[in-house]
């Protein structure tokens, strides 16, 4: 099951002007923050808006990103792709396997597939969830261009929630229930809520409500709607192809702090991303990280945020089900990880 996020512009310069925490900026509190201002795209038109910029999960690699107003540039980009693309398909829910859906093991490399009320795949490393996700078209017979979700696409998906024509703007919610609800199943179930966004809250083990449970249940998607997007707040944390250029160690067989398994960097630059600083406001070869949900987006909904380090340079995305130990949500980002196989980490597949 897939979700189309298509090509748009959102207002940069908004959330720039409250760099770094900038909820209040965007019409909101830290709590309760406000809007992102999106235009959708018509085909792979290039131009933008006035204090807008094309949200580069849609760009060609080659785009100049730049700062401030455009007034420093950077040839710099985040796994860019060959050309414009008027949007991608988002996996509806965390990765499971055929073979692992009923939970009899969580390490399945075969058959992955995207379903609800599923057990999500975990326990492996970034280099086998990259492989596995990659190979998407091999165990299914369809030509395929899949890869392991990014940062910038993660970004995208959050960016378009928090604006009029996501969960934000779904008259259906208001308050704090604007917020995604939280997979609370401690099983790791797919499509699971608990039916509120929570930060303090107990575990359960299938999680309190399917996703197709009305307000209860879809009010864990993008969109507040059985439409949307779910697992993207709590479920299991979501490794992201995206790691820290400055730790050289992340790629080689021949590295001792190689975790993650590669055994040479991967061959296309556009299925991976790379940071270059531990500091949030200039991670992306010193600017700010645009459409990440990083920076732009810090602390928005207490989300838990910690940056990556040079002893665990890979991202994790989302928080998962043990919401007294981390504050879960679309926004929140985890640098505590060494690309090892976690119990409580998975990942999502993008299509292009």
């Amino acid at each position: 099951m897939w979700v189309w996020i298509p090509r748009y512009e959102y207002n940069y310069a908004k959330l720039e002007s409250g760099n770094p925490r900038c909820f209040a900026y965007a019409g909101g509190t830290q709590e309760q923050p406000g809007t992102i201002d999106i235009n959708f795209i018509s085909g792979t038109s290039t131009t933008e808006t006035t204090n807008y910029i094309i949200h580069p999960a849609f760009r060609d690699g080659s785009v100049t990103y730049t700062n401030n107003a455009y007034t420093t540039t950077s040839t710099y980009q985040m796994g860019g792709w060959d050309s414009e693309i008027t949007g991608f398909w988002m996996g509806k829910f965390e990765t499971s396997s055929l073979a692992n859906a009923t939970g009899t093991t969580s390490a399945v490399l075969s058959d992955p597939i995207v379903k609800p009320n599923v057990i999500a795949r975990r326990n492996q490393t970034v280099s086998d969830q990259y492989d596995t996700l990659l190979g998407l078209d091999i165990y299914h017979g369809i030509t395929l261009d899949s890869h392991m979700s990014k940062n910038s696409e993660w970004g995208a998906v959050a960016y378009l929630s928090q604006s009029i024509y996501g969960k934000y703007g779904n008259n259906d919610y208001s308050g704090t229930n604007k917020e995604i609800y939280v997979n609370n199943s401690s099983d790791y179930y797919t499509g699971r809520s608990m039916g509120a966004p929570n930060t303090t809250g107990s575990s359960s083990s299938v999680g309190s409500y399917q996703y197709n449970d009305e307000l209860n249940g879809t009010g864990a998607s993008t969109t507040g709607t059985i439409y949307g997007i779910y697992d993207m707040s709590g479920g299991s944390w979501e490794y992201q192809m995206d790691w820290l250029l400055i730790n050289n160690t992340a790629w080689g067989s021949s590295s001792e702090k190689n975790y993650a398994g590669f055994s040479d960097a991967p061959n296309n630059h556009r299925y991976y991303g790379e940071y270059t600083s531990t500091v949030i406001t200039n991670a992306c070869d010193g600017l700010i990280c645009y459409g990440q949900a990083l920076n732009e987006t810090q602390e928005w909904y207490n989300d838990y945020q910690i940056m990556v380090l040079p002893r665990y340079p890979w991202f994790l995305r989302g928080a998962f089900n043990a919401t007294k130990s981390f504050a879960g949500g679309i926004f929140a980002f985890y640098g505590g990880a060494a690309g090892t196989g976690y119990n409580n980490c998975s990942s999502r597949v993008i299509l292009i």
